[in-house]
């Protein structure tokens, strides 16, 4: 095995398989297996992984035919292959990314096969999946059921705004010193690739992110996403609710259905859900039960029911897959 180095925000090169399978699907929260036996060493592998802010963002090369399953992510991946090629097999589905055509990988719903080509080079930079879904539902003030169903394939041609800011976040692999490392420039860099991607790939929302300025909320709408955003571990009930936005209980779910897409409840409960499963990725002290607790769900049954409903796996399980590599 041969490390060139490794540091403490996650960011690591190397060229042995097993580590790479371990620390990368750790690092980026997605499940990969590879086989047993396969190529290492300079001539094989070789994975160079950075992390920039909140941006994962991962370079890699083969030497031979190497082939990589997912089977499970909380990741969308923008992929780009600079030679070689990448083929992919999910779901009776087949798509092939090369040189001229990126790909945008959604979390996979069934068993994902790479097959990565002998002499392929590519480039891929990872997106938080609530992050991208939460940012088209600002966008379409819709609720989105993820993972968002994107079709695979991102032509390249004309240098897309979204492939340009790509490419801001590659010169980190030249220039250790980029200006991209500081906050200030890779938080709206991060927020405006987002953007761009939504705009640029073919999704089910596409045809919402066209369409004309929807009506702003009503300000009485707005009070209560406000107030629950801040403090959405305090005991609320709709009346309470209805009392802070100044408005009825009948016109404040009726507005809430209309602009929301939900009740007031079932707005609370997603805000709730978010914020633990933020605890459980960052892997903060403390059990899967007094994570819930702490965002108001007294029950752990029924906690653990509504994350899977959501997040496609038990809290136990996210908070296993934050736990640091032997």
């Amino acid at each position: 095995m041969r490390r060139d180095g490794t540091d403490s925000n996650g960011s690591f090169v190397s060229e042995d398989l097993t580590e790479i399978v371990d620390r990368y699907a750790k690092e980026v929260r997605i499940n990969l297996s590879a086989p047993a036996v396969a190529p290492a060493g300079p001539a094989g592998l070789r994975l160079d992984h950075r992390r920039v802010g909140q941006v994962r963002i991962s370079r890699s090369s083969v030497a031979d035919n190497l082939t990589v399953t997912a089977s499970s992510a909380e990741v969308y991946a923008v992929t780009t292959v600079s030679a070689g090629a990448l083929h992919v097999d999910e779901d009776r589905r087949r798509w092939t990314l090369g040189p001229g055509v990126g790909g945008l990988y959604r979390p996979p719903r069934a068993p994902r096969r790479n097959r990565i080509a002998a002499h392929t080079a590519m480039t891929y930079l990872h997106i938080g999946r609530h992050e991208l879904e939460r940012q088209l539902e600002v966008l379409i003030e819709q609720y989105v059921q993820g993972p968002v169903d994107f079709s695979p394939l991102l032509p390249l041609d004309g240098s897309p705004a979204w492939l340009r800011i790509f490419r801001v976040f590659t010169d980190v692999f030249d220039d250790p010193h980029s200006a991209v490392h500081q906050p200030i420039v890779n938080e709206p860099l991060r927020e405006a690739m987002i953007n761009a991607l939504l705009f640029a790939a073919d999704h089910p929302y596409r045809k919402l992110l066209r369409r004309e300025a929807a009506p702003a909320r009503p300000r009485h709408i707005r009070l209560v996403i406000d107030a629950v955003r801040a403090e959405p571990e305090h005991v609320y009930t709709v009346a309470l609710l209805a009392a802070i936005a100044g408005v009825s209980v009948r016109t404040l779910q009726q507005g809430f259905r209309e602009h929301v897409g939900m009740t007031p409840l079932a707005f609370l409960r997603r805000v709730r859900l978010e914020r633990a499963h933020a605890d459980l990725l960052a892997d903060r002290s403390g059990t899967v039960a007094q994570v819930a607790h702490r965002w108001g769900f007294t029950h752990l049954g029924r906690f653990a029911a509504a994350y899977a409903a959501v997040y496609g796996v038990a809290p136990s399980l996210t908070r296993s897959a934050r736990a640091e590599p032997n």
